[in-house]
């Protein structure tokens, strides 16, 4: 992981989506988070948080497997190797925030997209914020 969410001076946000068919729902209510105007990727710095897909398996073409628009780019966890090692169900999948120096700093469900704004509200000032 730590090859793939080089440091960049951002945060990484990677949605474990784990086996697509039990997931979907919880994928579609993070999805719909992610574009609210209450999502803190509305509020921050574009260039602060970038986001990373892994998926459970050797599925091909990402947003195939996923029926839906991917989160960034897409890594094939073949093995479940990363998956294992952040603690992520096949059966639920999960996000895992990665600070810029790749260490982990917050985890949530799928469906956490508020408790993500709310970790992130906390780190990164609102780029709708004038400066004084």
């Amino acid at each position: 992981m730590q090859q793939l969410t080089l440091n960049t001076s951002a945060f990484w946000v990677v949605v474990f989506t784990s086996e697509r068919l039990l997931t979907g729902g919880s994928l579609y209510s993070l999805r719909s988070h992610l574009y609210s105007t209450q999502s803190f990727t509305k509020k921050s710095h574009a260039h602060a948080i970038r986001f990373l897909t892994n998926t459970s398996g050797a599925k091909s073409q990402g947003e195939v497997a996923l029926s839906m628009k991917r989160f960034g780019n897409v890594y094939y966890d073949a093995d479940n190797s990363a998956h294992n090692k952040y603690g992520i169900s096949e059966g639920s999948g999960g996000v895992v925030v990665l600070r810029p120096n790749s260490i982990l700093s917050f985890a949530v469900p799928l469906t956490g997209g508020e408790d993500l704004s709310s970790y992130f509200s906390g780190i990164i000032r609102d780029s709708k914020v004038e400066k004084a």
